[in-house]
């Protein structure tokens, strides 16, 4: 459990470079660090799909939010991009966080 909560504290730092970046229009940088966010949330949905703490929709809520950001991303649309990993994805470790408590 304690790499799940380091992972979700790694995601989370990603999520506030990328974010920042974004709003600061600075998009090179935001999409340079998409590399670092990418493999972190890969390893910590691979650590709780093999974790008996989290449930099938749970994990599949973070594929959902992973869709909608590639859909962001694919549409140039990084202000979206940027609201989908603060406010969804943030909210979603936050309940995985407590889940772990």
């Amino acid at each position: 459990m304690n790499n799940i909560t380091n992972l979700i504290d790694s995601v989370k730092g990603n999520i506030n470079v990328i974010s920042e970046n974004i709003y600061q229009q600075k998009i090179n940088e935001a999409i340079a660090g998409m590399n670092d966010f990418l493999n972190n949330i890969t390893d910590l949905v691979d650590e709780v799909s093999h974790s008996d703490l989290f449930s099938e929709e749970e994990i599949q809520k973070c594929v959902e939010i992973m869709r909608d950001s590639l859909s962001a991303m694919e549409n140039k649309d990084y202000t979206l991009l940027a609201d989908v990993l603060q406010y969804d994805m943030i909210e979603l470790l936050d309940e995985y966080s407590t889940k772990l408590e």
